[in-house]
């Protein structure tokens, strides 16, 4: 057998052996679903206003990198200024504007729901509480949400 037979033959058996696999598969099988992540804590806080709950991370059905984390708690304060809950996202190692989630004026509390998306890998979500009227670095410790 020369080279070029033993080519032909070796590319017939591995195309028989791949029509064989191909048949014993079932013609119906697709791809499961993934199933969303179990819920795991949050909390934030900054001097009177506390903010926690559950988050948890949507399946992805898009087949890409993003990925979208779900948040719902309550956010609540005992002193008399006003607090904001803000979400920070950081894509590629530059911080974006934070965006107002909720805010909460004097005492008493509310409930927040709301949803940060991120793109694997370089995006990463944070949340922080900061006083209304204060300076940029009137903030609480930022707590890290994006997984």
């Amino acid at each position: 057998m020369n080279k070029r037979t033993s080519t032909k033959a070796l590319t017939l058996t591995a195309a028989a052996a791949g029509a064989v696999l191909l048949a014993g598969a079932p013609a119906t099988a697709a791809p499961a679903a993934a199933a969303p992540a179990a819920p795991a804590t949050w909390s934030v806080s900054h001097g009177p206003a506390v903010a926690d709950g559950t988050r948890w991370t949507e399946p992805n059905t898009g087949g890409s990198f993003s990925q979208t984390v779900s948040l719902q708690g309550e956010f609540r304060s005992t002193g008399p200024d006003c607090y904001s809950l803000r979400a920070i996202t950081i894509t590629d190692l530059a911080p974006g504007p934070s965006r107002k989630v909720a805010t909460q004026c004097g005492e008493g509390g509310q409930p927040v729901s709301f949803k940060v998306t991120f793109f694997m890998p370089t995006t990463t979500n944070y949340l922080v509480i900061c006083k209304e009227g204060g300076t940029k670095t009137d903030c609480g410790r930022t707590v890290h949400v994006s997984r």
